[in-house]
């Protein structure tokens, strides 16, 4: 018991003996460090939170937009194909009503693409851009 008593004081006499080599200025020095160093985190933590602003508007923004026009995308794709299927129709009924007519149409509007086709890409790839024509096949003779 006795033993304890002693730890006990040699731990106060040590913890004082502690605080008086700690001199004022060193205290005061860490203090101030201290405080500037809470002060720049303080500062550092507040630009933070004005980005995370300024970011979470700029997704919420964003996020209306791209919702907007992936609806525009999927409207133009069902018109788009709704044009498609007229288009293959009126294709296959006139096949059927004009076959040698058709034939003879079809390959000329092939070729028609084709040739504007040839001078898209050299218009692109070349130094000098050509201007592309547009060609009106009749689908009759």
């Amino acid at each position: 018991m006795n033993e304890g008593k002693n730890d006990l004081i040699e731990g106060l006499s040590d913890s004082q003996g502690f605080t008086k080599g700690l001199r004022h200025e060193d205290v005061s020095n860490v203090l101030i460090t201290q405080h500037n160093l809470l002060s720049r985190l303080e500062k550092t933590n507040a630009m933070l939170q004005t980005v995370n602003e300024l970011s979470t508007n700029r997704l919420e923004s964003l996020a209306s937009q791209l919702r907007a026009n992936t609806r525009l995308l999927v409207s133009m794709k069902r018109e788009l194909i709704t044009i498609l299927r007229r288009t293959e129709s009126v294709r296959k009924t006139l096949m059927n009503l004009y076959p040698p007519a058709y034939e003879s149409a079809s390959g000329a509007v092939e070729s028609a693409w084709k040739a504007e086709l040839e001078a898209e890409f050299t218009a692109t790839s070349g130094p000098q851009s050509l201007p592309l024509t547009h060609t009106v096949v009749p689908l009759t003779e």
